[in-house]
């Protein structure tokens, strides 16, 4: 239903959980499934944000209800829980899916949208994780940190393979820093050692760093999920392949 943010969220979550097993699933390829976990990671809760603060009032949006009920239609054969990663009679899980979930939820927690309090209980289970030692990143910050300390933008590129909910910033961050100092960055990117191996070169190295971006990703999440729904929220865990 148009305004029902609380129900596009949901299917988002869901078909973005989906899409990474596809990929893992169809061996799509390493980089694929590290972009589609980067994206549920970093990209999904910025997303719920969004939903969230446009939610209209005759909708009410419950940022955690939706995360806990996907986290209910998310297969953990193909997810699995802390408890069954360290089951010496499961075989090994794939690198790319193993602390998904957990990883998904204290993105969430960094955004604002669920308490640290409830993770446990979202879980269903005791985890070991903590939030980035260095707490959530905004990016007009990290902006000014690599105008005055030029190799800050070293160790922000390191970072674009981070799975905490901070990459969206470190992204915005460095594009800034691209436009006002291009010369900066593109030394950076030699100096680091990177350059070669970023998945775009020029000057849309760092905007390409994450995909899909923008509302597209919106229509995206709720056209794969809503082609799911009327199976299980969770059906193409199982047919993937």
């Amino acid at each position: 239903m148009q305004g029902d943010n609380q129900t596009a969220a949901l299917h988002l979550i869901l078909a973005s959980f989906d899409v990474l097993a596809n990929a893992v699933f169809r061996n799509d390829g390493q980089k694929v499934a590290h972009l589609m976990r980067s994206y549920l990671i970093n990209k999904v809760p910025l997303l719920l944000v969004s939903l969230a603060a446009s939610a209209s009032p005759v909708f009410p949006f419950n940022a955690q209800f939706c995360i806990a009920e996907a986290l209910r239609g998310i297969d953990t054969n193909a997810f699995p829980t802390l408890s069954a990663m360290f089951d010496d009679n499961q075989q090994s899980n794939n690198t790319f899916t193993d602390s998904v979930r957990q990883d998904f939820c204290f993105a969430c927690c960094l955004h604002g949208l669920v308490p640290e309090a409830s993770i446990e209980s979202l879980l269903g289970e005791i985890t070991y994780q903590t939030l980035p030692s260095g707490g959530r990143y905004m990016k007009d910050n990290l902006v000014r940190e690599c105008i005055s300390d030029p190799e800050r933008i070293q160790t922000l590129i390191k970072e674009l393979d981070n799975m905490d909910g901070n990459v969206g910033a470190v992204c915005q961050a460095l594009t800034e820093v691209g436009r006002l100092a291009p010369k900066c960055i593109f030394l950076s990117l030699i100096s680091a050692g990177t350059w070669a191996t970023l998945p775009q070169q020029g000057n849309h190295v760092v905007e390409n760093a994450m995909r899909p971006t923008g509302p597209e990703s919106v229509a995206l999440g709720r056209a794969v999920a809503l082609r799911q729904a009327h199976h299980h929220p969770s059906a193409a865990l199982r047919t993937a392949g």
